[in-house]
């Protein structure tokens, strides 16, 4: 059997990987390169506690497990840190929100209350009194993990062609086709009907005032903040009406500096050095993404929305074995 998938961010090189691992040819179709959607400008915050009230979410234990998975394979074909354990801390937006993680905290042993003392430790100068430290979650350096990942499929066969995909019918030399296209789903002639979502994420990176000190961990609040070496990540807006699918400077600092001053009074003012922009595909109030066989040896896996990263490695698992056994 000969697979084309389409798409080369987490869930297209998730697949292919699994696939290649069942003995069947893959070739991979990317555009633009490796993560130049969603993926590769994703925060990379990796735990499976998302959402207000901070509940597990579904597939989010077997979610990590299969994502970690991924992780130290690429991390073995890569020279660059692709991931670090150190644990996620996520800080109330209003008392509502402090009584859901309190509750969180009591439930889950990986999830561990701080008071405002515990969290000047973690987060020194942090604006906050109260949060959850989530031991069990991970910052992904998401370019690296793609970068390692897809090493680690060609050294298993993997084929790789550059070309931009418009139809079905530009793949009928192969038994099957799996589509992993994120945002550009509907632009594929055959798939305009999905019930796939767009908005747009936006993050950006400023420059570390003199007198700070970062976060010893990542932090969610309204946003998020991050630190990566000298980088500092803020994100992410979600807009769903947007004029324009590339980073808009004015817009991006008109949503984030907010959050910015939330975290710190001081990087409210802190130098802007870039400003990165994606687009995510969600399926609405559906919530689960859409991992299926659409028409005979046709799959669709698309519409993840923020869970990209907790979710693609279990559904692209899930949906690989599907494929191998309807081969058979």
């Amino acid at each position: 059997m000969h697979c084309a998938i389409i798409g080369a961010g987490f869930s297209g090189l998730a697949t292919a990987w699994y696939l290649l691992n069942q003995g069947i040819q893959v070739t991979l179709f990317e555009q633009t390169g490796l993560g130049s959607g969603a993926s590769g400008h994703s925060a990379g915050l990796l735990h499976p506690f998302v959402g207000f009230q901070a509940r597990l979410n579904p597939f989010g234990r077997e979610g990590m497990e299969e994502t970690k998975k991924l992780l130290h394979i690429a991390n073995l074909h890569t020279d660059e840190e692709v991931f670090s354990s150190s644990g996620i801390l996520r800080i109330p937006c209003n008392p509502k929100q402090a009584k859901h993680f309190k509750e969180c905290a009591e439930i889950y042993e990986d999830v561990h209350y701080c008071n405002e003392e515990k969290i000047q430790e973690i987060a020194p100068g942090l604006q906050a009194r109260e949060g959850v430290l989530i031991q069990s979650g991970i910052a992904v350096n998401p370019n690296a993990y793609l970068k390692g990942l897809f090493q680690a499929s060609l050294e298993r066969g993997l084929l790789y062609k550059k070309k931009k995909i418009e139809s079905f019918a530009d793949l009928e030399e192969f038994d099957g086709k799996v589509f992993c296209a994120g945002s550009g789903t509907k632009t594929i002639h055959g798939l305009e009907e999905q019930p796939i979502y767009i908005n747009k994420g936006q993050i950006i990176e400023l420059v570390k005032p003199e007198v700070f000190t970062p976060p010893s961990v990542p932090v969610i609040g309204s946003g998020y903040l991050c630190s990566q070496g000298k980088r500092l990540m803020l994100g992410s807006t979600y807009e769903r009406n947007y004029s324009c699918k590339e980073a808009n400077i004015e817009e991006a600092e008109k949503l984030l500096r907010p959050k910015a001053e939330q975290f710190y009074r001081k990087l409210g003012s802190a130098e802007l050095r870039s400003v990165f922009a994606g687009l995510r595909a969600s399926t609405g109030d559906q919530r689960l993404p859409i991992a299926e066989e659409i028409k005979k040896n046709t799959y669709l896996l698309s519409g993840f929305g923020s869970k990209g990263l907790l979710w693609h490695a279990v559904f692209a698992k899930n949906l690989s074995i599907k494929i191998s056994q309807n081969d058979h």
